[in-house]
């Protein structure tokens, strides 16, 4: 009995080790790397967004998520802090945008670069980490110029309605009458 315990004791200790090294194998972590601590600053909802959530530049996850606060005294900006891979090629050209996952309204954090050649980021005097630029892309920027476009489209509409209107129909009529005469 006693040998078939120890048996059963050694093939879980060899099946366990097997699964952590598979796993860090295939996550392509060896142990825990270097990181750094950013700040981001949103003045639109980040709803969707939660502690512990992703960060990926170019599509490659470099980071989680650690702290999100209203700002006092300005109710319209959040400060969103991330732990980034030090491996990450952050600098002063990059930017983060929100972006949605799927279908289930989970957000994510994106980051991005200017073309060419920046400076290494700077701490900001409001942070305690050195901040990413925001800007608003894709479908969050398409949103943040929704009340313009809406307005644009009323000019266009108004202006179409002046074209079709009654007297410019009957006008149409009249000349394609004369020209068929």
């Amino acid at each position: 009995m006693n040998n078939k315990n120890f048996a059963v004791g050694v093939f879980v200790a060899i099946a366990l080790a097997v699964f952590v090294f598979a796993t860090l194998w295939l996550t392509g972590r060896q142990g825990s790397e270097p990181t750094v601590n950013y700040s981001m600053f949103f003045e639109s909802d980040v709803g969707g967004l939660m502690l512990g959530g992703p960060v990926f530049y170019l599509g490659v996850e470099v980071g989680t998520v650690t702290a999100m606060e209203i700002i006092p005294g300005n109710p319209m900006r959040v400060r969103v802090d991330a732990e980034l891979l030090k491996s990450a090629p952050i600098d002063a050209g990059t930017y983060a945008s929100l972006a949605f996952q799927g279908i289930t309204g989970v957000a994510v954090i994106k980051l991005y670069a200017d073309p060419g050649v920046h400076d290494p980021l700077k701490l900001a005097s409001d942070s305690d980490y050195p901040v990413i630029k925001v800007r608003d892309t894709g479908f969050s920027a398409l949103l943040a110029k929704a009340p313009e476009i809406v307005e644009k489209i009323d000019s266009v509409l108004v202006q179409i309605n002046g074209i079709l209107g009654d007297e410019n129909r009957a006008l149409v009529h009249s000349m394609l009458n004369d020209i068929s005469t």
